[in-house]
């Protein structure tokens, strides 16, 4: 079941334009959840979970994800701090900015 998850999540990729931002995002948050249920796969069915090599993928896989999550979770990492300078140089330059107003208006 997590395979064509996998899938699901990693063709999204490729077709993001057609299904929106929106819908993109959603697939994509879910690439967590496959990730769980891989690692829950794994150690409960896995013939060779108790060797060594075994308990230390997975400890480290999960211990990596988990520290990326933290990281992203807390605002200590931004997407945008992964780009090369290049790259957000180019991002930069093509956004669209719109004047701020000082006060905005009240509603009632």
């Amino acid at each position: 079941m997590s395979l064509y998850a996998l899938v699901i999540v990693v063709a999204s990729f490729y077709i993001k334009k057609h299904i929106g931002q929106k819908t993109w995002r959603l697939i994509h948050f879910s690439s967590l959840g496959v990730f769980l249920a891989s690692l829950i796969h794994g150690v409960s069915a896995g013939t060779d979970t108790r060797t060594p090599v075994m308990i230390g993928l997975y400890m480290g896989s999960a211990g990596v994800v988990a520290l990326l999550l933290l990281a992203r979770l807390t605002g200590a990492v931004r997407p945008c701090d992964l780009l090369g300078p290049e790259v957000r140089a180019r991002r930069r330059q093509s956004r669209v900015v719109t004047p701020r107003r000082e006060n905005p208006p009240v509603r009632h």
